[in-house]
């Protein structure tokens, strides 16, 4: 799944300098802390037990050269990650990665998702990857608002796949082609 924001499209002022970097082994502990937000309370993802500290340190470990996985830092503080995978481990996939962003819920609404997305379209396209795929849930309406602002288009939904919190969601898949180049 995509960003961990599900309202509209609007936009808070920026609080404070940042910056992104790759992700290291100790900024596990704040990946699994702002990713568990997203299982406990949202459907950007469709975990339903929180994730372990040691799971979250393997995740970060398939994180190679070229699926890069980055946090956002304010002030030593990780307020977000982000992260290129692989969409398929079938090797005719390989040119073609799928985006991951949560954020804290203290900075949702504030630009830096977008900061993140476009960082990792800049990553994934210096890597040589061809397509970037992002698997949203229909009603996370400003992740999809977010993807399609920066050039992802609406490549298909899958209806009623994913239940959680008592509800069948559906997932829309969006793409960003960077052509055969």
């Amino acid at each position: 799944m995509s960003t961990s924001r599900e309202s509209s499209c609007l936009q808070l002022p920026a609080v404070g300098r940042f910056r992104i970097r790759l992700a290291l082994g100790k900024d596990v502990v704040a990946i699994t802390r702002i990713y568990n937000e997203s299982v406990l309370h949202s459907v950007a993802t469709f975990q339903i037990s929180p994730d372990t500290v040691r799971r979250r340190q393997s995740w970060l470990r398939s994180h190679g050269a070229r699926h890069p996985a980055f946090v956002l830092e304010q002030a030593g503080a990780i307020m977000g990650w982000s992260a290129l995978s692989p969409y398929s481990l079938r090797e005719a996939w390989r040119f073609t990665v799928e985006d991951s962003i949560y954020l804290d819920a203290s900075v949702l609404g504030r630009g830096w998702g977008e900061k993140m997305l476009t960082h990792l379209l800049e990553v994934a396209r210096g890597l040589g990857h061809r397509v970037v795929l992002a698997r949203i849930v229909a009603s996370h309406k400003a992740s999809i608002c977010l993807h399609q602002k920066l050039g992802f288009t609406e490549a298909g939904r899958l209806c009623g796949v994913g239940f959680k919190f008592g509800v069948w969601h559906d997932v829309i898949y969006l793409q960003k082609d960077f052509g055969t180049s």
